[in-house]
């Protein structure tokens, strides 16, 4: 006679589909603990992101209303907004070989001063030659954020937070352009009202 414990309903049994959903919500749970647990590197990196996001929307909408205010004709005004991508296009390359001898950080801190000089270069001008050098400056000088940017953030993130990572950085960059639009239309007219002076006129634009 067979024992109790050969008998058929002794013998312990596994449940292979619960055992393999229980893995991957360990996995979830590891890479959503994973992405909220960051050196502060990158939190930096995400902040200055933000502030980029808000810098191109507010710029790339208000720029093109001060030449107007100015009373450059739309021949100009697009001549100026490419001037950025232009110095862009010169500096891409050059940036990249610049960062990899001085390092990531040193670079990426450079154009974090030197963008907002010449936006307030542009925003300060009014002649069409220092107008264009402006633009085509701080486009040189905003191409070193492209080429730094996210090789810092692969550096600074773990392969499982990688992927949340660059998702959310993309949204800072661009998701924040409905906000940024609202922003540079509003500063103006608010501005405006207070000094009792046309929304249209340079001054207003110039904040």
């Amino acid at each position: 006679m067979p024992s109790v414990h050969d008998s058929p309903e002794s013998v312990p049994t596994i449940n292979y589909a619960n055992a393999e959903l229980l893995e991957q919500s360990g996995k979830r749970h590891f890479k959503a603990s994973s992405v909220l647990h960051l050196p502060l590197n990158v939190y930096l990196l995400l902040f200055f992101t933000l502030g980029k996001g808000f810098q191109l929307t507010i710029a790339t909408l208000n720029v093109n209303y001060y030449a107007h205010s100015l009373g450059y004709r739309p021949d100009f005004i697009g001549l100026l907004s490419a001037m950025p991508a232009i110095g862009s296009l010169f500096s891409a390359v050059p940036s990249g070989f610049l960062a990899d001898r001085l390092g990531r950080k040193p670079v990426l801190i450079a154009t974090a001063i030197l963008t907002p000089l010449f936006l307030a270069g542009i925003g300060l001008g009014t002649s069409a030659p220092w107008l264009l050098t402006c633009a085509f400056l701080q486009g040189v000088v905003s191409s070193a954020y492209w080429v730094t940017n996210l090789p810092l953030l692969t550096e600074n993130t773990t392969e499982s937070q990688r992927v949340g990572i660059f998702a959310l950085n993309s949204f800072l960059l661009l998701g924040v352009g409905a906000l940024g639009n609202l922003l540079g239309g509003a500063i103006p007219e608010f501005v405006a009202r207070i000094l009792h002076v046309s929304a249209s006129s340079p001054f207003p634009f110039r904040w």
